[in-house]
């Protein structure tokens, strides 16, 4: 009698391959008739319930060839595709056979291993008619100027990730999605823009619909106007910026410091960006930047419709490193009740701060909460401002070992009288 886990077919819709890490098979490998034989038979067991496939291929080769040609075979059934391999085996002729048969497809991750493309890939995505997120990474075509570009359809797109792909090809990409609401750029290149700042394209592209930007940058790649001085984004309501953070101490590349990053040199491109979209945003999330308290207040004051403010100081700064949360940052948030019309953020109603405990002004930043604790909503509409309803706080504990709550006591009286108070 089959026991009840071959008979679920929904514990076998799931099927991880890798065929590039040997060193992480358990010993002894394989052979590829074994292999052949577990995927027909992972097949078998799954019957037609929809498939959620990660592959890790390398160049083509007999393991590879079977495995594209068997899956292929019931791509009909493919909900989710992570595809990690080659640009070139996009050209595959077995994988170009589900070109048109996707009806069930609706996420789609793909990581390139060369880090340039020759030329067009048409074909196999194209035609996916209920694909909505999307994630590229390591696409770069050879120029700007390239036809070496991916072809998949754009417009249906509501999510789309661009990681280590030119910046350039990445806003390309950008205003083909036309009906996203939420695009990252990740640790994209801007190369080509070092190369030639006096003869970039100029070309500011439109999106009409997009509400979420989520912007990563690092060391190697600091610029954030490469990005803003090419976008208008009137819908725009959740703007994200952090700086890189890999725990993998082999990876060269790090968070932007203060060697490199200037965020006062930035905000002119910001500025104009803010002003020719003309949106209005209510979310700001800024981590893991060497970011100064003055550079937080001349941005901030720029957006009065802001609700959610998120900020997460860097970790492992040096004592030469910029603060973000200073007297003056928490002095300017703290509302003024016989001036509250001159209140930095007056809708402010969600905070969330990550920072170093042996430098935080405790006293200012619990002076600045109880100012901006109004329960009283009548009050609150009198005063023009909002009150404040969460705050979540990521104090890291000093290598001292001081008391990560120290100081804190006077949120718990907030908490009882409704203000939600989460301290991690």
């Amino acid at each position: 009698m089959a026991s009840t886990a071959h008979i679920t077919s929904s514990l076998w819709s799931s099927l991880f391959i890798d065929l590039l890490n040997y060193e992480q098979w358990p010993s002894p490998y394989p052979n590829s008739a074994s292999l052949n034989a577990m995927l027909d038979h992972h097949l078998k067991l799954s019957r037609n319930f929809p498939l959620h496939i990660s592959l890790i291929l390398p160049e083509s080769n007999e393991d590879t060839r079977y495995v594209l040609k068997t899956l292929s075979a019931c791509s009909a059934r493919w909900a989710s595709l992570y595809l990690d391999t080659d640009w070139d085996l996009l050209r595959d002729c077995d994988f170009r056979r589900v070109a048109n048969n996707l009806p069930l497809l609706k996420q789609l991750w793909i990581e390139g291993f060369t880090s340039s493309l020759s030329q067009e890939i048409t074909g196999p995505f194209q035609s996916a008619p209920i694909l909505t997120e999307l994630s590229i990474q390591g696409h770069r075509p050879p120029s700007p100027s390239s036809d070496a570009r991916l072809c998949f359809p754009w417009n249906q797109l509501a999510n789309l990730t661009l990681r280590h792909c030119l910046t350039s090809t990445a806003l390309q990409y950008l205003e083909l999605a036309s009906q996203a609401r939420q695009i990252a750029l990740l640790r994209c290149s801007n190369n080509d823009f070092r190369a030639r700042p006096g003869q970039y394209p100029r070309v500011i592209r439109c999106h009409r619909l997009l509400q979420s930007l989520c912007i990563t940058i690092d060391d190697r790649d600091p610029e954030l106007s490469v990005i803003f001085n090419h976008l208008t984004l009137p819908s725009l309501t959740d703007l994200q910026i952090a700086g890189f953070v890999d725990e993998d101490e082999d990876n060269i590349d790090g968070p932007p410091s203060s060697e490199n990053f200037f965020f006062t040199s930035e905000q002119g491109a910001i500025t104009s960006f803010f002003a020719r979209s003309e949106c209005r945003l209510t979310s700001l999330s800024l981590k893991n930047l060497p970011l100064h308290d003055i550079e937080i207040i001349s941005f901030l004051q720029q957006i009065p419709s802001l609700t959610v403010l998120t900020i997460h100081e860097q970790l492992d700064k040096d004592e030469y490193d910029a603060t973000s949360f200073t007297s003056h940052f928490f002095e300017c948030l703290t509302i003024g009740y016989t001036e509250p019309t001159c209140t930095l953020l007056p809708r402010l109603a969600e905070l969330d701060l990550r920072y170093d405990v042996s430098s935080f002004p405790t006293s200012d930043f619990l002076r600045m909460i109880q100012s901006r604790w109004i329960p009283d909503a009548a009050y609150a509409a009198q005063l023009g401002v909002d009150s404040l309803t969460s705050v979540t706080l990521r104090p890291q504990k000093h290598q001292d070992g001081k008391n990560v709550e120290l100081g804190l006591d006077s949120l718990k009286a907030l908490h009882v009288a409704g203000l939600c108070v989460s301290v991690s």
